[in-house]
């Protein structure tokens, strides 16, 4: 069977270069079908196996190493191998309307560093404390902007959003891994991930 792509335009709050994210499609009954990780730079291609069939719904959900789980509105369906979806132009691409306007894009809530859902004290409490001693590396978890340091600008996006109570609001309630940072492990990816354009040296996802 042919590889199905799915072109995804997406930003994350914030980040105004290349970052990595993974892409998870769910079915009807919220199984995990297949995810893949890639670049995203605004738009970002996303390559899935035989797993993955046209013409069969699926929900768009969207991970990354600090920014909040989001899922597509609506179940989407690829045609002759193609999906193309685009968050940014409207609130009521991401479900439950929940992203925030940044730049003029509607984009993915930034400061969850935990992995519980939540942007709250405990992510604030990890971002502050990298931002003490001006932490700075490649893909940080608490480096929100991915400018390479941990500073006050990456602690303004956490505290922002955890006044205003943010959390995961999705088709298919998960309990994200909470992402490994400095460089120092990688997770093991999941059955039937696609691997290609991952940077070996980096963490997270």
């Amino acid at each position: 069977p042919a590889m199905k792509v799915l072109t995804l335009s997406a930003k994350l709050e914030g980040v105004i270069n290349s970052d990595q994210v993974t892409v998870v499609l769910k079915d009807a009954g919220c199984n995990t079908i297949a995810s893949c990780t890639a670049d995203l730079d605004g738009t970002g291609e996303f390559c899935f196996g035989d797993l993955v069939a046209n013409l069969t719904n699926y929900y768009i959900v969207v991970r990354s190493r600090n920014h909040l789980t989001t899922s597509s509105e609506i179940k989407k369906q690829f045609l002759s191998g193609l999906l193309s979806y685009d968050f940014r132009d409207l609130k009521t691409r991401a479900y439950g309307d929940n992203m925030i306007l940044d730049s003029g894009q509607w984009s993915f809530y930034g400061g969850e560093v935990t992995g519980d859902g939540y942007i709250d004290l405990t992510d604030i409490v990890k971002i502050e404390n990298d931002s003490y001693v001006f932490l700075t590396g490649c893909k940080i978890l608490s480096d929100i902007n991915n400018d390479g340091v941990v500073d006050v600008s990456d602690i303004s996006y956490v505290d922002n959003n955890s006044s205003n109570f943010i959390a995961e609001i999705l088709p298919c309630p998960e309990s994200t891994p909470a992402m490994i940072n400095n460089n120092t492990e990688k997770k093991s990816a999941p059955a039937n991930h696609d691997l290609r354009k991952i940077d070996q040296n980096a963490s997270g996802y």
